[in-house]
């Protein structure tokens, strides 16, 4: 079968999407059976405690001023006119 550049993206993606579905239809069954002692959890849940455990791992605390300060930092080969 010959596709179309137009379609092969889509189709990828989509193909990507089932593989997904089907692998944690497997997971919840497997649980569900007794088989496996991990409970499925939410592709939110994990991605909430993804995004925490990388904030709490970096998160450098600070004083708002001390904050934008090393946002704006002055370029020092710039020259200002009056």
């Amino acid at each position: 079968m010959v596709v179309g550049s137009e379609w092969l993206g889509p189709l990828i993606r989509q193909t990507a999407l089932n593989a997904v579905h089907v692998h944690r239809l497997h997971l919840r069954y497997k649980h569900s059976l007794g088989l496996s002692s991990q409970s499925p959890i939410r592709p939110q849940e994990k991605r909430t405690k993804l995004i925490a455990a990388i904030a709490k791992q970096y998160m450098d605390p600070m004083l708002p001023g001390d904050f934008y300060s090393a946002l704006f930092v002055p370029d020092k080969g710039a020259v200002h006119e009056d």
